[in-house]
Parts: C-alpha cells; structure tokens; sequence
C-alpha cells in the first residue's frame, strides 16, 4: 500500500467521524499483482471496513465495474454459505471467495466429504466461473465467503451472509433504475410457499415453485435463482417489503444491465455480536432462592438457563430474571453453576455463574413431652445453630422467665389442660438474608393420680382395730401415715388393719392419711378417713349381798 511495504504492521488513529483509505496508486495500479491481497485489521475501538474495488476487469473481458461490500467481524462469520448464480456471461468471472480465519480450515462444497482445499489463515479458496445454479460451501472454522457477480461482463460483489445466524422475517428495499432486477431468495424448506412482496402489483408473485433444494443441504435449505421482476411487481423508486410468515430468509438483489454496471447485495441481516451474561457469582443462604438477572442481548434477545445441580427455575427456565430455587443436593454440595445459553439460529453463546450456599440456621425444640396435669410446667430445652437466638410461641399461656429463653418454663392454661395438648414453636432469630427455621414441641397433658382412703370409721375403744380398704389410680401404690398405731401387715398396704394406739383410743379419734406413690413425673394425691373411737360400754351389778336361805 502507498507508504507501507507488505507484511509490516502499522497503526493509524482516528477521532469519530474520520476515515483512513488505502491501496496502491503507483504504475500499473490496475494490475491485481500490485494491488493489496488482504489485511488483517484490530482495533480498540469499533469501527467499520469497506473493501472495495475500482475499474474491476476480469480476464479477456472489456467490462469494468466498481465493486466492493462492507465487511463484518470475525467473530460473526459462519462455516455454511449458499452462492446463487447470477447473470454474467459464462467467462466473465461468476465466482466465489472462501478466506480462512483459522489455520487448518477444510473447505467441502455441495456436501461432498471430501474436501476441496485446506487453507491457512489469511488464505483464499477461489472458484472462477461457476455454472451450477446453487452452490453449498461448508467449512469446519469460520470463514469469509464472498461472491462476485453481475450482468454480461459487469460485475459485482457481495459478502455472503452465513447460513447458521444471519436472516430476516422482513427486509426492505428499492429498485434503482428500470433495469433488470432479480432477487436471490434462500428459506429453510417449509417456508418457501410463505413469502410476501408488498408495495407492486402482486404480493403474492413469489411462490413455491420458484425455490428448489440447494444441493448438499440434505433438502434442508432452498433457493430461488433467475427469479426476476417486472416493473409493476417491483416499481422503480418505491419502498418494498418481503416478509415471510413462518422463517428468517437470506436477500440479496442484483439490478442492472450488461451495457451500464451491476448493483449487488444483500439486504437481509448478517447476525451481531451475541452477548449471555448472567450475572456476578452469588453467597446464598442454603434455605433461601436465588434472584437471577441474566440478559441476552446483541444479536439474540432470549437465553436458556441449566444448573449443574437439581433446582428449579422459576417460573421457568427460559425467564432470563427467573427465581432459582436450590434443591437438598445442591445445597449439600455446597454450590452449583448456572449456566445462562443464548437461543437463536445463531451459534450459542454462554455465561455461568456461581451460586454458593452457607449454613441456614438449625433449631430444635426438643423431644415431644407428656406431663400430668396436676404438674404441668413443661421445662424446654431447646437448641439452636447458625442464628443468634430463638423465639417461643403457640401457647396461650406463660413463658418464665420469657419466650425467648430456650430453656423457659411454660405454664398451660387450663383450657390447654382441658385439652388435652398443646403445640409449642422454636423459631430461629438473628439469621441474617436466611429464612426463619421453626421446630415444634407438642405436649400431652396425663390424668393425674387420686387417692380414696375410704368413707370416716366409728371403732369401740374396747374393739379399735379398723379394717382400712384404701384405693389408688394412675400412681402404682399408696402409703398410709398420720396414726401411732400399728397397721398389718404394714402401711403400703391399700387394704391393711389398723390397730389405734392406747393415746388414740383414749383421745378418742384419729386421722389417717393415703398418699399415692409411683407417681410417675405427677404430684402425688392424698385422702383422709377419720376413725371415732367411742368408750367401751361399763356394767354394774353393784355389791355381793349374803342372804337367809328362806
């Protein structure tokens, strides 16, 4: 290029708006041995590159057209290109380009498996003077593919959009002269019957029959060629619109004449930078979920997230701000990845994150308990971990010395014992971003233990000993206190004799009491029976007296 010899880098800086154009300007300019054969350009910023080239003249042809297409970045090429054949003459120079980004790219055409060229990055397969009305290039990394096309002798170019992104649900566009005009149409198959052409005199003037199956694509893609229009159906200078109802197509126009130049390109969308982020890593509680804020933008608006581990995306997978509810085994092992997917034609794009679970907070209120209603204050005892405290709750009654005590006494009401139970709840406080953890404790009231010692006794102080008959329930036995006498056979005996002491006797009563034993965790229940003992009876006959036998 003028001041730059070959195969030494420079650098050039420009301010918004400025443009830098190079090529070669000395003798025999026009000679493709001395024009510039390719660059690669890196930038810091964006920019945008148009090839192009003046007086263009292909062999033993008297034509010279300018052509040239503005090109896109490398990292939006594709590996699948279809070339429909234009209208040049058979020798003028209908062809194409494939130029390798990569080193080692194969380059199969027509789904042929073997390949037609290798190339190294910078390097370009040509094919001159195609025939065939449809061409499949296939490649396995990345490349340009550029076609060269045209009326008679004047030529054209385009860059091809790649098969595997680019494509259009509409595409607008106008007829410049009233010269031929032709549109190079490629859909996936089942879409071909679906297009319409707004804005001339026949909508519906592309059909089915116009398309047929590119070769090598396995009958995946068609395409028209040779497709013209009249100047009703197309008018000159008026907006036009091609939409198709159920797919994205490919659009490229040729419009000219063999005596005047060539206007070719494609209008339909080459596919942009496609961009997945889904967010920074996230510290989450192991009990709670996990808000997303994934975005797909660029070239593809819709993404898919899938975990490494067994949660759930809410409402769905495919909300890109959906809620990820984490599963038992993820949070057992400790994190997961999220990976957000792009969604499209287009190749997809990821971005993962990190979801990473501590400890929620652990609670136990303590094992179920019974107590007897005639002892009912419960002694909790519970336990807590990964939270600073705990809070009673669920009983109408008392907590001492208060319900946020782990180890409090609770005191039932008397409804709560007329129940029978009563439910007790732990919640943990003091857990930070985590949710509350709960645990319960329910109480069950027991029957208390009675005693009956039996109705009061009235004994003769000359026949004192009284047959005691006492009876007990809940507890397992009683004991019986209260006398100085002695009871036989002894005084745990429910149905035991008591005999009352000589000071009882002469006292005249005395009070025994039944107290239950093995009560178990109840209070004890005790009864009295009262034993009256009333004086021995006394007789008199008075004094001996001797009488006279008559």
């Amino acid at each position: 290029m003028d001041g730059h010899p070959a195969n030494i880098p420079f650098t050039v800086s420009l301010n918004r708006g400025q443009t830098y154009s190079c090529g070669f300007s000395g003798a025999n300019f026009q000679n493709p041995v001395n024009q510039p054969s390719g660059a690669a350009v890196m930038s810091d910023k964006p920019i945008a590159i148009t090839v192009k080239e003046d007086s263009k003249q292909h062999t033993l042809n008297s034509c010279y057209d300018l052509i040239g297409d503005q090109i896109v970045p490398v990292d939006i090429i594709g590996t699948d290109y279809i070339v429909i054949k234009g209208q040049l003459n058979a020798t003028a120079g209908e062809s194409f380009f494939v130029l390798a980004t990569q080193n080692n790219t194969k380059v199969y055409l027509d789904g042929n498996p073997i390949a037609v060229a290798t190339l190294f990055a910078g390097q370009t397969y040509f094919q001159d003077n195609i025939v065939n009305p449809r061409y499949y290039i296939q490649t396995d990394k990345p490349v340009y593919c550029t076609q060269v096309t045209g009326f008679g002798c004047e030529l054209g170019s385009a860059i091809l959009p790649p098969l595997n992104c680019a494509g259009s649900p509409s595409v607008s566009f106008v007829r410049s002269t009233i010269e031929a005009f032709y549109l190079n149409i490629m859909v996936k198959a089942g879409s071909e019957g679906n297009f319409t052409l707004t804005g001339g005199s026949n909508p519906l003037c592309i059909t089915a029959a116009d398309f047929a199956v590119v070769p090598g694509t396995g009958g995946v893609w068609l395409s028209t060629y040779g497709k013209s229009f009249t100047l009703a159906e197309v008018p000159q200078g008026v907006a036009m619109q091609l939409t198709n109802s159920t797919d994205v197509f490919g659009m490229g126009l040729i419009n000219g004449a063999a005596a005047t130049g060539c206007r070719f390109g494609f209008f339909s969308e080459y596919v942009a930078n496609i961009y997945a982020n889904a967010g920074i890593d996230q510290n989450i509680c192991s009990n709670t979920t996990a808000q997303l804020n994934g975005s797909v933008t660029g070239g593809a608006t819709t993404g898919i997230w899938t975990t490494s581990g067994t949660g759930a995306f809410i409402p769905n997978a495919t909300t890109l701000n959906a809620v990820y509810t984490p599963s038992t085994s993820d949070t057992t092992a400790g994190s997961v990845t999220l990976t957000l997917t792009s969604s499209s034609s287009c190749t997809p794009v990821i971005d993962q994150m990190v979801l990473t679970f501590y400890d929620a907070p652990w609670i136990d209120a303590g094992p179920d308990q019974s107590v007897c209603r005639n002892n009912p204050d419960i002694h909790l005892d519970g336990h807590i971990a990964n939270c600073t405290g705990g809070q009673w709750s669920g009983g109408l009654g008392t907590f001492a010395p208060n319900n946020i005590t782990l180890n409090a006494v609770y005191t039932p009401t008397a409804a709560e014992l007329l129940a029978g139970t009563v439910t007790l709840t732990l919640t943990s406080t003091g857990y930070g971003t985590c949710n509350p953890v709960t645990n319960d404790i329910v109480i069950t009231f027991t029957d208390a233990p009675t005693a009956n010692a039996g109705p009061d006794v009235t004994v003769c102080g000359n026949n004192p000993a009284v047959s005691l008959n006492g009876a007990v329930t809940i507890a397992t036995g009683g004991i019986w206190t209260g006398g100085t006498g002695n009871f036989v056979p002894n005084n745990t005996t429910l149905s035991t004799q008591y005999t009352p002491s000589p000071g009882e006797i002469s006292a005249g009563s005395v009070t025994l009491t039944l107290t239950t034993t093995g009560n178990g965790n109840c209070s004890s229940a005790n009864d009295n029976i009262l034993i009256t003992i009333s004086p021995a009876p006394t007789v008199s006959a008075d004094i001996d007296q001797t009488k006279c036998k008559n």
